[in-house]
């Protein structure tokens, strides 16, 4: 990450995603009062998961500046965007790296593990702090369970 690059980018860029992340917030509040009771519900609540999901790996793209963020193990990822924070002189770092931790905890394999939309906008917002999240867990597509391949896969 150039430093120009960086500081006249950043706050766009972070405007566009507590936008994005606002609006599935307003969709899946709307959505569940909509929702009647009995199967479709469980229809629903896949969809919010794999939301969040799709939604850490936004950011992910948006703090990396780059597409393809599954061909690294989330390790490396994590390890260079930390030696990149901490070489140059950012002075977005503090969100950058919260919006790292946000985007990890959205891409947990395991569904109970992500947070909510409404916690990711308060953790975006600075309002809720969030650490980083448990550790070891990979982004390659092939090394992830298979309930949480599927649930990516049926949204596609």
């Amino acid at each position: 990450m150039e430093q120009g690059q960086n500081d006249g980018n950043w706050q766009q860029r972070f405007d566009i995603a507590l936008g994005v992340a606002r609006a599935l917030a307003y969709l899946h509040s709307e959505c569940q009062k909509l929702t009647p009771k009995g199967g479709s519900f469980l229809l629903g609540v896949a969809g919010r998961e794999r939301d969040i999901y799709m939604f850490g790996e936004m950011l992910l793209q948006i703090v990396t500046h780059r597409r393809d963020i599954l061909s690294n193990s989330l390790q490396h990822l994590t390890d260079s965007m930390d030696e990149k924070l901490n070489l140059e002189d950012c002075t977005d770092s503090e969100g950058i790296s919260r919006v790292m931790r946000i985007a990890l905890w959205c891409m947990q394999n395991q569904p109970f593990l992500r947070p909510s939309i409404v916690e990711v906008v308060k953790v975006l917002e600075g309002t809720l702090s969030v650490d980083r999240p448990p550790f070891p867990f990979t982004l390659r597509q092939d090394q992830m369970d298979e309930a949480a391949l599927s649930e990516i896969q049926v949204g596609s």
